[in-house]
């Protein structure tokens, strides 16, 4: 697997270019309707692959909206993490959060560990808490 790592802007106010001829389509879709569009709490799904978009669908009566998508940072941290698993850049999820803060002099960060931050298993608490 090649992973080409680049910097590039992206205008999110202009509308996604659509690849109707995606030579995977036909799978992608049945891979989705099997194991997404089945799942109770799934609003949409939509793929994106090489700039373009090549699956979207919305489920359970919801149309294209906009919705809160809580913690969707964790998502995007947690792919960040497995990439650079991929790419040898992180070895072990067992390091401890000291690791990736060298100058931060707190004793608590070092019994902490990366996939504790991942699934929110830190045990930290900042006492601002959640409106729900």
């Amino acid at each position: 697997m090649f992973l080409k790592v680049t910097s590039q802007t992206v205008d999110l106010s202009v509308d996604w270019d659509v690849n109707n001829n995606f030579s995977l389509s036909d799978t992608l879709e049945e891979e989705i309707s099997n194991q997404i569009a089945t799942l109770p709490n799934t609003l949409g799904f939509i793929v994106i692959h090489q700039g373009k978009i090549v699956s979207e669908n919305y489920y359970n009566s919801e149309q294209e909206n906009i919705i809160n998508i809580w913690s969707v940072t964790k998502s995007f941290i947690s792919t960040l993490i497995g990439q650079a698993i991929d790419m040898g850049l992180l070895a072990d999820t067992d390091s401890s959060a000291s690791y990736f803060f060298p100058d931060v002099d707190v004793e608590y960060l070092d019994q902490i560990k990366l996939h504790n931050i991942l699934s929110m298993t830190t045990g930290y608490s900042d006492g601002f808490g959640y409106p729900w």
